[in-house]
């Protein structure tokens, strides 16, 4: 593929989970703020047992017994939250895992229009007098809009559709086809050089034509590098 996040029906979580998003399932910030509390218990506790009772007075003494018969259950609550936290959180990643990812077939259809190649006109229908021409997209040299008729100019003659030059522009091939003025759009492979009028107008030289076709500034960085 080329690169493009993937339309709506493909969900992100069916996509494989890395190291660091289970990293970050398991020790979450609740998870963290368990061991800590269970750590500053530990410590705590044991400078409670530490306390020696002949330096306390009665209400510290009550307090100090207090705090020694709960140490161990307040240790023990803590402990099984943490212990049912990750047992959710270990559960939703195995079911997670175990969902297959969603199948394709109805995504790629919409994802191949756009890389496809698009098929641009090889030849013209024109009318020549009373007769009817076709004249291959590589024989011409410009098009010119004409009132309700395009021109089609070739190194040997002339001739006319009726299709304006807008419609034209996305049906041919941009990469040999470039609009120079509103009105006109030529055949980069029959352009000769480039040069510049008295006013520094930019005009083209053409392989196959006398006459030169004037550029209009909108379209001149085309040709910069000419």
């Amino acid at each position: 593929m080329d690169g493009r996040p993937l339309p709506a029906p493909v969900s992100l979580c069916a996509q494989p989970l890395s190291a660091r998003a289970v990293f970050a399932h398991v020790v979450n910030l609740r998870t963290v703020a368990a061991a800590f509390y269970f750590c500053l218990l530990v410590v705590a506790g044991r400078k409670l047992l530490d306390l020696q009772y002949e330096a306390l007075d009665e209400w510290a003494m009550s307090t100090l017994r207090f705090l020694r018969q709960n140490l161990i259950s307040g240790l023990v609550l803590l402990a099984t939250i943490a212990a049912a936290r990750l047992f959710t959180t270990v559960t939703r990643l195995k079911e997670r895992l175990g969902v297959p990812p969603p199948r394709l077939d109805a995504v790629l259809p919409s994802i191949a229009p756009a890389t496809a190649p698009k098929n641009y006109l090889r030849w013209i229908n024109a009318s020549v007098g009373q007769n009817l021409r076709l004249i291959t997209v590589d024989e011409i040299v410009y098009f010119q809009a004409d009132n309700k008729y395009t021109r089609v100019v070739t190194a040997d003659g002339e001739a006319l559709i009726r299709k304006p030059l807008k419609e034209l522009v996305d049906e041919l091939d941009p990469n040999w086809f470039w609009q120079i003025r509103r009105s006109t759009m030529v055949n980069v492979g029959a352009v000769a050089g480039v040069t510049r009028d008295f006013r520094g107008r930019m005009l083209l030289k053409l392989k196959d034509r006398s006459e030169m076709l004037q550029v209009s500034d909108s379209y001149t960085h085309l040709f910069r590098q000419m």
